[in-house]
């Protein structure tokens, strides 16, 4: 009888270090991750993960454009076209002196983003080989005067060779590659370039003027041909 009672104690002695050998086993185990794996740039987009321990992030075009970027579209000559638009403001402050103010021309265009219709004064042919309406002018405001100078041009073929602009390629997501005053400029769809500078002019005698002359190219886009107007 007391060497049965030895036994059963010698049993649960064993019983217990097991336990607690396995509980100190894994309680000094490393800790797992209990976040997901971040794989943004393997070139997957993981947009349908697990929700186990491990699994991947969930990407989006927000969260990982470089694995998530949607195609862009893809610009069909026949019936678009892409419309890039330059303009010129100068307004000026005088400073000193009496300054004159110069009136000039009336603007021969006008853009609605919202509608994609452009109304002007069309002096080209819209076809299937347009592929690109370039609109440029310049303004006056404040001090400088008033009034506005602008004009539309059509283009067929590149490279384009324009006043101040050389406009040399244009992707099939209708980024645009020119080149303006010399320097080297790609547009997306949609959006722009802008160069602002100050300027002394002393140009008429007695008269010293401020101009903050604004330089700004803006590319609108893949457009429809059939939403291009003439006056």
């Amino acid at each position: 009888m007391k060497n049965s009672i030895l036994i059963i104690i010698f049993i649960l002695i064993l019983i217990i270090g097991a336990i607690s050998f396995y509980l100190y086993i894994y309680a000094n185990q490393p800790p797992k991750s209990d976040t997901c794996q971040n794989l943004c740039g393997d070139g997957i987009c993981q947009e349908v993960v697990c929700e186990a321990i491990g699994c991947p992030c969930p990407e989006t075009p927000e969260s990982c454009p470089q694995d998530c970027q949607r195609p862009l579209s893809t610009i069909d000559f026949k019936k678009q076209y892409i419309f890039l638009d330059q303009h010129t403001n100068i307004n000026g402050k005088t400073i000193s002196g009496e300054c004159p103010m110069m009136m000039i021309d009336f603007p021969t265009y006008s853009f609605k983003k919202e509608t994609g219709i452009l109304n002007g004064m069309i002096n080209f042919e819209v076809n299937e080989k347009l592929k690109v309406v370039y609109g440029w002018g310049t303004s006056l405001s404040g001090d400088a005067g008033g009034g506005a100078g602008t004009t539309l041009v059509g283009i067929y073929e590149f490279p384009y060779n324009g006043e101040d602009i050389v406009i040399n390629k244009i992707d099939n997501d209708g980024t645009v590659q020119f080149t303006y005053k010399g320097k080297a400029i790609t547009l997306k769809p949609n959006s722009e370039w802008e160069d602002i500078k100050t300027e002394t002019n002393k140009e008429t005698k007695g008269c010293i003027r401020e101009d903050t002359i604004t330089d700004k190219i803006i590319n609108y886009g893949i457009l429809d041909k059939t939403k291009i107007k003439s006056f």
